[in-house]
């Protein structure tokens, strides 16, 4: 796969990175086969080698089913797991573009959440 580091985008293979792969196709898509987001020392070393610009984090534990029957395991991917991408993009003086769903957020707000 070639690789582009200016432009990452976690969850490579997820909905949001599939619609994003023909959008902006010379990223460097990365999903859980290359870094297990639930391994936040993954991540970090991920990003450091890659040395980004800009971070689409749509790397996340979305089943939700799932989530609730095991909340260790999706706080471990969707809280550890985006500390260490941030933690990551800071080092490297990445921006981070961070897209959560209304399980989340509602969307309700006409000004961005703090």
């Amino acid at each position: 796969m070639e690789r582009h580091p200016r432009l990452v985008v976690t969850g490579g293979q997820g909905q949001l990175g599939r619609a994003l792969q023909s959008l902006v196709p010379h990223a460097t898509f990365v999903d859980r086969d290359e870094v297990d987001l639930a391994h936040p020392g993954e991540a970090r070393a991920l990003l450091a080698d890659l040395r980004p610009e800009l971070i689409i984090h749509g790397g996340a534990y979305t089943a939700v089913d799932a989530a609730e029957a095991d909340p260790g395991a999706a706080w471990a991917v969707n809280a550890e797991g985006t500390r260490a991408v941030v933690d990551a993009a800071a080092a490297a003086g990445a921006a981070v573009v961070y897209i959560s769903t209304d399980y989340v957020f509602s969307g309700e707000r006409a000004t961005p959440y703090p």
